[in-house]
């Protein structure tokens, strides 16, 4: 503002100065040349800025981006087998799309990048490899609970709880150590020291798309295995510790053909409800 107060003031006296013959013309044309490097820095000041999100500087970007997304969608209760399938899923859809693999990974996972968004899982954003506390950190977090009805009947519900806090150094773990370990090991998928692990019928397979499985706990919160099915893609076997289910898109790979059942299924008994849970999905 202070600036467009300058640039008005000069003009103004520009115009003055145009008006009256005697101003000598070298003022006139010094005060043009002020004008001219003050609107300029008016425009620059109003130019969005790259910041470290958006500069790919080499492998640490990649690494940070994709361990920020595996945190989002494998969740922080533990580094799962999946990272490295989500890497794949990534670098298969980047060549289909000829784009680089950071254009994919934030076309595709916008989420893990928006530092505007207001829930509770902003903090995501601002995963940095340092480990210290994201800004957005929640200081509260649903829990699912059995409540009592008014007919003896007990029914799930969320309750608000306090969240864990990022840093407990009197403990053996926290989600600081958690974190530190899902960069460490995207570190390694992505210097191409670990694989994914998806197979079809026992056969490697590349995986083409993810998506979060149905839920059991809340009917209907989760949708992606039925658009899967709808588009055809085949589920693949991607380990036993990976969260999200993954795809081959048979219109994309000729060996991606539909299997009598897959290698493995999911025991909702089995599933961990941590992390995942209370940082509200």
């Amino acid at each position: 503002m202070r600036c467009q107060r300058v640039l008005i003031l000069v003009l103004r006296v520009g115009c003055v100065a145009v008006e009256r013959p005697p101003m000598p013309k070298n003022i006139i044309g010094l005060l043009l040349l002020v004008s001219s490097v003050i609107f300029s820095t008016i425009a620059a000041l109003h130019v969005p800025r790259a910041t470290g999100q958006d500069v790919v500087a080499g492998p640490a970007d990649r690494q940070l981006a994709l361990a920020r997304i595996c945190a989002s969608e494998e969740g922080l209760s533990r580094s799962t087998e999946g990272c490295a399938a989500i890497d794949a899923v990534i670098s298969h859809r980047a060549r289909m799309r000829e784009v680089s693999w950071m254009r994919q990974a934030r076309d595709g996972s916008s989420q893990s990048f928006n530092t505007r968004r207001s829930d509770m899982r902003r903090w995501i954003a601002f995963l940095n490899p340092d480990g210290t506390q994201p800004d957005g950190w929640p200081s509260h977090a649903w829990r699912r609970v059995m409540v009592p009805g008014d007919d003896g009947v007990e029914r799930e519900m969320l309750a608000q709880v306090q969240h864990a806090p990022w840093s407990m150094p009197d403990r053996r773990d926290d989600f600081q150590r958690r974190w530190l370990r899902i960069h460490e090991r995207a570190g390694a998928i992505v210097r191409g020291e670990e694989n994914h692990q998806c197979r079809l019928g026992g056969r490697r397979e590349e995986p083409a798309y993810w998506g979060c499985p149905p839920d059991d706990f809340i009917e209907g919160s989760c949708r992606d295995h039925a658009r899967a099915e709808r588009a055809g893609w085949v589920r693949l076997d991607c380990g036993e510790t990976a969260r999200n289910w993954f795809y081959c898109d048979p219109r994309e790979s000729r060996s991606c053909v539909r299997q009598p059942e897959v290698a493995t299924t999911q025991d909702p008994s089995e599933t961990e409800h941590g992390t995942e849970e209370l940082l509200g999905g």
